[in-house]
């Protein structure tokens, strides 16, 4: 069974994806993996191999992880893609041996059918956070304005959900993880139909650190600011197949 870790930057990919790997997902050799940085102390937990493909394939389509290029229906076949999809099938072949395995980027909310295409049984987990705490995120880290900051959230979003039916995905809250996290990873890891011992489960949460969050914003904050009306309608469709952790967070006054 194979696992794509999606969701815009900035929503808690690289905490999910370690929690999701201590509890069986293999996500690649050590030698591989992405350092942690200074805007991801805990680290990226990004196997280097498949964020180099995402990121050679935005280009050849003359983009890039701030600018997602526009994609008509079938960009996945072009023949321009030809040679990158012949190096993730060889990529692909490494990982099968393992009978869990996923990989984690951000970047896999445009690049999605890319990746369905050469793994057509594909699970993806979406990464969900408040857009306005993305936003902000981005901002701190200079890497945007906040208005831009929206701006990306939403075509991340958009993209990623209409490339996925909701039995193809999972959609995960970062809310969740700082309220009960046992009980969210409990429900993540049963839709996947990964089983795991209560033991596993505990010491992973226990790798969950509130001192790395800096942000937080309640949904109410969210539909009183001057949010663009699209990106709270997504937003608001995609906390509903968050699952009932996420929902006893939202009523939580913070």
């Amino acid at each position: 069974m194979t696992v794509c870790i999606a969701g815009m930057h900035r929503s808690g990919t690289s905490m999910i994806a370690r929690l999701l790997n201590l509890c069986g997902v293999y996500l690649g050799p050590d030698a591989e993996m992405s350092a942690s940085a200074f805007d991801n102390e805990a680290g990226f937990w990004e196997n280097r191999k498949f964020v180099r493909l995402n990121e050679d394939a935005l280009a050849e389509l003359g983009g890039g992880w701030d600018l997602p290029p526009p994609m008509a229906e079938g960009w996945e076949l072009g023949d321009e893609m030809i040679e990158l999809r012949n190096e993730a099938a060889k990529l692909i072949a490494r990982f099968d041996t393992n009978q869990i395995w996923g990989w984690k980027d951000p970047r896999n909310s445009i690049m999605l059918p890319f990746w369905r295409r050469l793994i057509p049984e594909l699970k993806t987990v979406v990464c969900l956070r408040n857009p306005i705490e993305v936003a902000r995120s981005l901002h701190k880290r200079g890497f945007s304005s906040p208005a831009f900051g929206l701006h990306l959230w939403l075509i991340y979003s958009q993209r990623l959900f209409s490339s996925t039916l909701p039995s193809e995905r999972v959609v995960t809250h970062y809310n969740s993880y700082f309220h009960n996290p046992q009980a969210e990873l409990r429900r993540v890891l049963k839709l996947l139909k990964i089983s795991t011992s209560e033991q596993t489960i505990d010491q992973a949460c226990s790798s969950v650190s509130t001192e790395l969050r800096h942000n937080w914003v309640m949904t109410p904050e969210l539909m009183e600011s001057k949010v663009p009306a699209d990106v709270l309608n997504l937003y608001l469709k995609m906390c509903d197949e968050a699952g009932a952790v996420y929902r006893a967070s939202a009523a939580q006054v913070h």
